[in-house]
């Protein structure tokens, strides 16, 4: 009879999550760059920066590259990221659920869940390859259209196909 293979100890980054270790705090990251506006926490601050006068490199490299500013999101998408309403609310909890509605390709991976036993926050590893399934442009005969093939439809008609979805169920039409 062959022995098992000794067993390999788990990597500390890969060991499961114990509340009982000590918390360590940056505080409030408040901080905002002269230069771009971006956020920091004080410890972020260059060296040779003060805690009156904090400078940040990592954002946009001291003023060296400039991003065109953010268009504003349109009112219906502001309102439901930032009211309190149940609408709001419940976008806010169904917003993977709504993009997957919304998506043109799927996924396609093995997903590691080894990482995520315990209580610490969720982790998506890939094993292997990731790739993006398109199919076809039209579905298959008796088959309901998926994904980039909705987009052909007049949009009453897709929205009708995404909510008779068995995992879209629930989610505000």
């Amino acid at each position: 009879m062959i022995p098992p293979p000794p067993l390999i100890p788990i990597p500390q980054a890969r060991q499961p999550f114990d509340p009982s270790w000590p918390v360590h705090s940056l505080g409030k990251m408040d901080v905002p760059c002269p230069d771009c506006g971006a956020l920091h926490w004080m410890a972020e601050r260059l060296s040779k920066s003060s805690n009156i006068n904090p400078r940040f490199g990592m954002c946009c490299y001291q003023g060296k590259i400039k991003l065109a500013p953010l268009h504003n999101l349109p009112p219906e998408l502001d309102t439901l990221f930032r009211d309190q309403t149940p609408q709001a609310k419940g976008f806010r909890e169904n917003i993977r659920r709504y993009n997957n509605a919304l998506a043109m390709t799927s996924l396609g991976c093995k997903v590691d869940e080894s990482v995520n036993r315990g209580n610490g926050p969720y982790v998506f590893k890939v094993q292997g390859r990731l790739s993006h399934l398109a199919g076809s442009l039209l579905p298959q005969e008796g088959e309901s259209p998926v994904y980039a093939q909705l987009y052909i439809y007049d949009p009453a008609e897709a929205l009708d196909h995404r909510m008779r979805h068995d995992a879209n169920q629930g989610l505000d039409r």
